[in-house]
């Protein structure tokens, strides 16, 4: 039974990247209310399996609320999938959940909860996997960029880069180099790195949109609204709110160049697609 239901989880997250929210929602959903109903019913043996499950399947869910841009419900399924791993015992499950509010704090721009849950995340009773400390780590020195404090970010990216364990970071050290005040080279990583295969379409449209933040920032109009449309395009298609309010701040930020011909298209493509305005968007 917990095979089959995680089997059904890993199809959910397929039809997630491809296709986007609306595909996987109601069967990750599904999956948690047959957790949720069951877990009193099955013997000792199974029901710490089958709470891991829940915990998985909860933790996705919060996920998908996020590339909706809700960040309450988010935030809501993330505690769910908190308790699940508890109930299971499963430590380095608690530090994952810890992890996803932090990036769920980067998108609300709260730079201290970005930090504080990054640092609960790694110094908690658990040991993360590599890729995961490397993340909290990048997200430590995220948070303090956000709030103004010194950060070598060259010395913080390369540590991350030391316990990776051979994982890719460069997505996630380009975030670091926007707020390090240096969209250039964020703008670089994204260039280089989205050429290459093994992105979703999701995610493609979404690393894309931030691309077109750091063309944005760094003062190169035509390419940031070229590249916005593309991202635009994706969210569309895959309903990802969350790639779409970081189109709407590529949009802002040329507010100075919205008279050129591509900025005008973007704007005018955005307002065609009549998709609600999410809330603030790093």
């Amino acid at each position: 039974m917990v095979d089959v239901f995680g089997l059904q989880m890993e199809t959910a997250k397929a039809v997630d990247g491809r296709f986007g929210v609306a595909a996987a929602l109601s069967t990750a959903r599904g999956v948690v209310d047959v957790v949720e109903s069951m877990i009193p019913a099955v013997p000792e043996v199974v029901r710490r399996d089958l709470s891991m499950l829940g915990a998985e399947a909860a933790e996705f869910v919060g996920w998908l609320y996020r590339d909706l841009a809700d960040a309450a419900q988010a935030i809501r399924w993330y505690d769910r999938a908190m308790e699940y791993a508890q109930l299971c015992g499963h430590l380095p499950m608690q530090g994952f959940v810890l992890l996803r509010k932090s990036q769920l704090a980067y998108e609300s721009g709260d730079g201290n909860r970005v930090r504080m849950l990054a640092e609960a995340a790694i110094e908690g009773p658990w040991q993360l996997p590599p890729m995961l400390l490397a993340e909290a780590l990048l997200q430590i020195a995220r948070g303090n960029a956000m709030m103004g404090n010194g950060v070598d970010m060259e010395t913080a990216t390369g540590q991350a880069r030391d316990v990776a364990d051979g994982e890719d970071l460069t997505l996630r050290e380009a975030s670091c180099w926007i707020e390090a005040n240096q969209p250039e080279r964020a703008a670089q990583i994204y260039d280089e790195r989205l050429g290459a295969d093994g992105l979703s379409t999701r995610d493609t449209g979404y690393y894309r949109a931030r691309q077109a933040i750091a063309l944005a920032q760094a003062e190169l109009p035509d390419l940031a609204a070229t590249h916005a449309l593309t991202a635009l395009s994706t969210s569309i298609r895959t309903g990802s709110m969350r790639t779409y309010g970081s189109i709407r701040k590529a949009h802002r930020i040329l507010a100075p160049w919205h008279a050129r011909d591509t900025v005008a298209a973007l704007g005018e493509a955005l307002n065609a697609a009549a998709l609600p305005s999410p809330r603030r968007q790093r």
